[in-house]
């Protein structure tokens, strides 16, 4: 899938919500960007 976004933060919310797997690929920042929302979603749920 091909998509634009106006920042990380953007495209890995929309990644998030499509509730399926899927594989980043770059760049780097969003990759970083998932890494911290997991971060503060496992946090919130007391992991």
């Amino acid at each position: 899938m091909l998509t634009h976004a106006d920042t990380p933060e953007w495209l890995a919310t929309r990644l998030l919500r499509l509730g399926c797997e899927f594989e980043v690929h770059g760049p780097p920042q969003l990759a970083e960007r998932l890494l911290d929302m997991a971060a503060r979603a496992g946090r919130a749920a007391g992991a």
